[in-house]
């Protein structure tokens, strides 16, 4: 009797270990197809440490340090636009002066797209549909984070002159969300997907979308210039394809103070992109549109 009452003593405190060891596992919010904590290059906080994430997710984490602001600067151009090349030297000036602060995508819309001699078109229909939302009149223009400024009548301001002076005004802003992008790359089929990892230093109500363009650069295309047709003319940051909608991908979920959100993309190049000349471009933009933080890596 003895004997057996011990047995089951000793059950019952096999059986009590057992599911106090099952209670105190930790079951994650999803699984990860791969972690790598890694240092990601980030224009304004070089040498911020983030786990780079490579699938879909959602979690609550700690709370970052907010980035500065991050200007997206979108240049309206045509290679039969005759003053455009002024356009593009104010781009590379603006680019230089305020490093890691803005990211540009060249996008060629309007009546003056049309190439020279056969040459391949730079303009794709996400370009063109963009040029009519944005109510852009003429080229070059360039819109900064898609604000319509007080005194405008659009988005697309038609001034290279003026182009420094918007971008300081919303470079004083501040942004709710930090930006990180990365990617995968498969030379042999050309391909991959772009992650852009979310991090929230504050509440948020409103829903709010991601955008990704992939951007050719030292593309060789014949362009009007004061001079004449250039035939060796250099484009660059030229906007070759949208992996997401040109609006933008809804994100919909609560987004607190210390909220992580990864979101991922397919892309894949055409062969004749040159893949050592491409960038991605990455933004979030707020419910009336306006972009609230931008980001890129380079492909």
């Amino acid at each position: 009797m003895n004997t057996i009452n011990q047995l089951g003593i000793s059950l019952l405190l096999l059986t009590l270990i057992l599911v106090l060891n099952m209670a105190c596992e930790e079951i994650p919010p999803f699984e990860l197809s791969e972690v790598d904590t890694t240092t990601i290059t980030d224009p304004i906080e070089t040498g911020t440490t983030i786990d780079t994430i490579y699938q879909d997710s959602t979690f609550v984490d700690v709370v970052f340090e907010a980035q500065e602001k991050i200007v997206v600067m979108e240049e309206f151009s045509g290679v039969r636009c005759v003053t455009c090349p002024a356009g593009h030297e104010q781009t590379e000036a603006i680019l230089t002066a305020n490093k890691g602060r803005v990211v540009t995508a060249v996008i060629h819309a309007g009546n003056l797209i049309f190439p020279y001699n056969g040459e391949e078109p730079l303009f794709i229909d996400d370009g063109l549909n963009l040029y009519n939302q944005l109510a852009v009149e003429a080229v070059p223009a360039a819109s900064f984070d898609r604000l319509v400024f007080d005194g405008e009548r659009s988005a697309g301001i038609l001034n290279p002159n003026t182009w420094a002076a918007k971008v300081n005004q919303r470079l004083e802003e501040t942004t709710p969300v930090n930006v990180y992008i990365y990617h995968t790359y498969d030379p042999n089929s050309r391909s991959g997907q772009i992650f852009v990892q979310l991090r929230y230093t504050e509440d948020v109500a409103e829903d709010h979308r991601v955008t990704i363009m992939l951007t050719e650069s030292r593309l060789i295309r014949t362009q009007l210039t004061p001079s004449g047709e250039e035939k060796d003319y250099i484009q660059n940051h030229v906007m070759r394809s949208v992996p997401s909608s040109i609006n933008g991908t809804l994100i919909d979920q609560e987004k607190k103070a210390g909220t992580a959100i990864i979101q991922s993309f397919d892309y894949a190049l055409d062969p004749s992109w040159q893949v050592d000349q491409m960038e991605i471009i990455g933004f979030v933009s707020g419910a009336d549109g306006i972009i609230l933080q931008g980001g890129k890596d380079h492909l």
